[in-house]
């Protein structure tokens, strides 16, 4: 999978790297990652251990509005720890969002009409189609969710 793959391009680049799996859909593409069972209410303080004992300088992550996603955000920002989101892209087909900080309304890109008119415009042609596409995402997506119910008794799924 994409983190999978990101993951091993960083190591191979001497980037240590960390992976928290809190549901067995995160363990399916990701089995080497650390199991995260704590509740809701200790999942802040289970960040700021796990950053602080890591060392953690930079989290990335898949969308910044699910619980887990939102306490990791207010406590990397609580001790200067560097945040980067990917979305699906704003832009679609073939893109996907990058940004530093957060996605869609958490996002620091303009609000403003007229700066969006005056950039110039991407066509379909100047876009690289990648193959697997909505399919390759939709059956990823079934075997994510299914192993988050097969896995479930190993995991809070409260989170």
């Amino acid at each position: 999978t994409f983190f999978h793959c990101l993951a091993i391009k960083m190591k191979k680049n001497k980037t240590k790297v960390f992976k928290l799996n809190f549901n067995g859909g995160d363990f399916l593409f990701y089995p080497s990652g650390k199991r995260c069972k704590c509740d809701e209410k200790d999942l802040e303080n289970f960040y700021e251990n796990f950053f602080k004992e890591k060392k953690i300088d930079a989290i990335v992550m898949y969308n910044d509005c699910r619980l887990i996603h939102a306490k990791a955000i207010k406590v990397a920002k609580g001790l200067g720890i560097g945040i980067w989101i990917f979305e699906e892209g704003y832009l679609r087909p073939y893109c996907i969002t990058f940004e530093k900080d957060g996605v869609n309304a958490n996002s620091s890109l303009p609000r403003d009409k007229n700066f969006y008119l005056s950039c110039n415009i991407l066509t379909k042609e100047s876009i690289k189609e990648i193959p697997g596409g909505f399919k390759f995402m939709a059956f990823s997506a079934f075997l994510y969710w299914l192993f988050s119910f097969l896995l479930a008794p190993f995991f809070n799924n409260k989170l």
